[in-house]
């Protein structure tokens, strides 16, 4: 699968992006051209939905959240995010 996602984080003013790409994953500052969707949020609901706290359907319901592009990928990113999450928990518990 292949997404790009621009993340525009508005209490901070900043802006990032990250390429899902044939099982590799890039990511930096900036504006990225023709992003699959991109996400807007606070730095508190991103980091949230990053580490598992918030759920993205409830954010996005609850105007927490606005998504532009793409929805059907939007939803697939939350679900990498979630198995990379869960991959990194195994890592550690493993340790």
């Amino acid at each position: 699968m292949d997404i790009t996602i621009q993340m525009n984080i508005t209490d901070v003013d900043a802006k990032f992006w990250l390429k899902a790409h044939d099982g590799t994953l890039e990511f930096g500052e900036g504006v990225v051209d023709n992003p699959s969707f991109t996400f807007s949020a606070t730095k508190e609901v991103a980091a949230g939905m990053i580490f598992g706290e918030v759920d993205a359907t409830s954010a996005y319901m609850a105007g927490d959240i606005t998504v532009e592009g793409n929805l059907q990928d939007a939803m697939a990113f939350q679900e990498i995010i979630e198995l990379a999450l869960e991959a990194l928990e195994d890592m550690f518990e493993a340790l």
